[in-house]
């Protein structure tokens, strides 16, 4: 029972750590170990090549797509052309007019105010432009190789491509 809690520890320590490790750590800590270590924990191989000596060449492909969705934007702008014709009214604050406005606000009488009309006349072209870009898949594939001599143990290794989790 104690051997079993310590190969636990050791290999969810071992998988932690190899998120922190570059691929030649990785690939560096099965030398010397049987390749059944290696099938183990990534399954058969894609491919085994005899050396001619007794040992083999393993590889194995790993096989990777990211898909970018297709995106669509608009863009609209304005040329416009106006005219605006403005006729303010504001209160006219002297004192003589507020007091005249205050003895005839019940007249109805407009002295010491400015009468406002505005009127606006606008006229352009409004132009939308919009771009299409369609989705686009990019696949790339991922090779490691170890080398075992007669007995299985590996002895060197290879790989072409990076992924973080091989």
């Amino acid at each position: 029972m104690k051997n079993r809690l310590r190969l636990t520890v050791l290999l969810l320590s071992s998988l932690f750590h190899m998120g922190c490790v570059s691929v030649d750590e990785r690939m560096q800590s099965y030398v010397g170990q049987h390749y059944s270590n290696v099938v183990a924990t990534w399954g058969e191989p894609d491919s085994e090549i005899d050396n001619g000596e007794g040992g083999q060449l393993l590889t194995w492909r790993f096989i990777t797509s990211h898909t970018t969705p297709a995106q669509v934007t608009t863009t609209t702008t304005h040329n416009t052309n106006s005219s605006l014709h403005l006729h303010a009214v504001q209160p006219d604050t002297s004192h003589a007019v507020q007091h005249h406005y205050a003895a005839s606000q019940y007249g109805n009488s407009q002295h010491g105010s400015t009468h406002s009309h505005e009127h606006v006349n606008t006229t352009g072209n409004q132009v939308s432009t919009t771009t299409y870009i369609p989705e686009s898949t990019s696949t790339n594939t991922y090779t490691r190789s170890f080398y075992t001599d007669a007995e299985g143990l590996i002895y060197k290794f290879a790989w072409k491509g990076w992924h973080p989790g091989y």
